[in-house]
């Protein structure tokens, strides 16, 4: 059946891309754009572009995945630095009352401590022949 140049199937194609755009939700605005996006050959262009922003998406999540570990890391370092510097302060503190002594008051006195007299050292070097090294 013709009526006014439409065939029965152009009829059944039109009502079919009326219920893919209902579906889709696109309004009169956004047919018009995409058609005369595909009038100028830009879909293809479009369809790059989406994909090149998908994979620095992923990308950059990537990154945010390996820097989120690297500060895990860290942090853990730097407990553990801690642990070990209030260990290291403990020993400290335990060394420095070791040098001294204490009275019957609790009070902590410097043990007395004299620098070594140095001009009493003395080196002894021996001397062997090359010969008796090598021979």
């Amino acid at each position: 059946m013709n009526w006014h140049g439409f065939t029965t199937k152009s009829v059944r194609g039109l009502v079919r891309l009326h219920k893919i755009v209902k579906g889709l939700g696109l309004g009169e605005k956004e047919i018009i754009k995409v058609l005369e996006l595909a009038k100028y050959d830009e879909l293809q262009n479009l369809q790059w572009k989406v994909e090149y922003l998908r994979n620095e998406v992923n990308m950059l999540e990537n990154e945010k995945w390996k820097s989120t570990n690297q500060i895990l890391k860290l942090n853990r370092m730097i407990d553990e630095f801690e642990g070990s510097l209030a260990q290291k302060r403990g020993e400290m503190t335990c060394m420095n009352q070791e040098t001294g002594w204490y009275d019957n008051t609790d009070n902590l006195y410097p043990i007395p401590y004299s620098e070594p007299e140095i001009s009493s050292y003395s080196i002894r070097l021996s001397y062997a022949a090359t010969d008796d090294l090598l021979g």
